[in-house]
């Protein structure tokens, strides 16, 4: 835009971004670096370049996987930066299409998911880390585990809260469900979430067939509302509870929740936190969200990613947060010899 520490120079749809050094940048010596690349690839060509030395990094992160092979490839010559990620993946319900417009199959559904158990699992071979709710785990604003715990879908003894489900799907009249999941195709994570909630629903007798679409389609299930079960993907811009609940408030107030239902008690809290100014009065109130959320059931976070960055040991000044959204202006980034 001129005032930043780049110009733009070119772009080749699929190919490659270029932007050189505003000399006029308001930071007297930065940027650092002469010219900036940024190349569109991404799954296996992205771990294969930075290896091969052709780029140095991709912010958004790589899988845990991909980051141990980069460390055994090349050693010294690579640099790792891990934590929590601002980012998690959730499944929606329609509430204004049958049976989700019923609490106690959502809730059912919600039930069935052992979230715990998952990471487990999960983590070891995915950047499917942690457990949490609408809040970051660990993070300012969230909640202790022991809290979690008492929540719908939270329960460390699964077998009893799939027992709960069955029951609720019994006095739903819906013992046999089936139902569509439709499931954004893309990096591999993507699918293997659905995989996950599928698994997990089949144990309490319930059938969800995955419908695998490209991103356009996806995208416009959310906005048009032209699914009955979606999985989903948010990562917040920064930790900050009145941004990330807007996932989860009713869809007349907040378009980014994508589940169709209008709760008023829900956005009561919501609107309340947002101008506490004492401290554990909002972390009250954002218990008492969480616990109406998981309660009604209409979108369930399940799973928080961990941020792995590999880079080349070269690459220096970066800093890292818990979202791929930060610290992208390059100012302060340099190449060492």
């Amino acid at each position: 835009m001129g005032s930043g520490p780049f110009v733009f120079e070119d772009f080749v749809a699929g190919s490659v971004w270029t932007a050189s050094r505003f000399e006029n940048y308001f930071r007297e010596g930065q940027p650092y670096l002469d010219r900036l690349e940024s190349y569109t690839m991404e799954g296996q060509a992205v771990v294969n370049a930075i290896q091969a030395g052709q780029v140095h990094t991709d912010f958004r992160g790589v899988s845990p996987q991909a980051a141990e092979r980069l460390r055994t490839a090349l050693g010294d010559g690579i640099t790792t930066h891990v934590g929590p990620s601002l980012t998690h993946f959730l499944v929606t319900f329609n509430s204004q299409s049958a049976p989700f417009d019923d609490q106690r199959v959502r809730k059912a559904l919600n039930l069935a998911i052992d979230r715990w158990g998952g990471v487990a699992g999960l983590g070891a071979t995915s950047a499917m880390k942690y457990v949490g709710g609408p809040l970051m785990p660990n993070g300012q604003f969230s909640g202790s585990d022991a809290h979690l715990e008492s929540l719908p879908g939270f329960s460390r003894n699964i077998e009893k809260a799939r027992e709960e489900a069955r029951q609720l799907l019994a006095e739903a009249g819906q013992a046999d469900l089936s139902f569509t999941l439709t499931v954004r195709d893309g990096p591999p994570i993507l699918v293997d979430f659905a995989v996950f909630l599928a698994d997990q629903w089949r144990r309490v007798g319930v059938n969800a067939e995955l419908k695998i679409v490209q991103t356009p389609e996806w995208a416009s299930a959310l906005t048009n509302g032209n699914f009955v079960a979606i999985t989903d993907i948010y990562s917040a811009l920064r930790e900050e509870p009145t941004e990330q609940l807007t996932k989860y408030i009713s869809y007349d107030l907040s378009h980014r929740s994508a589940g169709r239902f209008d709760d008023p008690v829900l956005d009561d809290i919501w609107a309340r936190q947002a101008v506490e100014t004492d401290p554990k009065a909002r972390l009250d109130l954002l218990r008492k969200f969480e616990e109406r959320l998981m309660e009604q059931s209409y979108s369930l976070p399940v799973v928080w990613l961990e941020r792995s960055v590999a880079m080349d040991a070269k690459l220096q000044g970066w800093t890292f947060s818990p979202s791929n959204f930060l610290y992208l202006d390059q100012s302060g980034t340099w190449l060492s010899n």
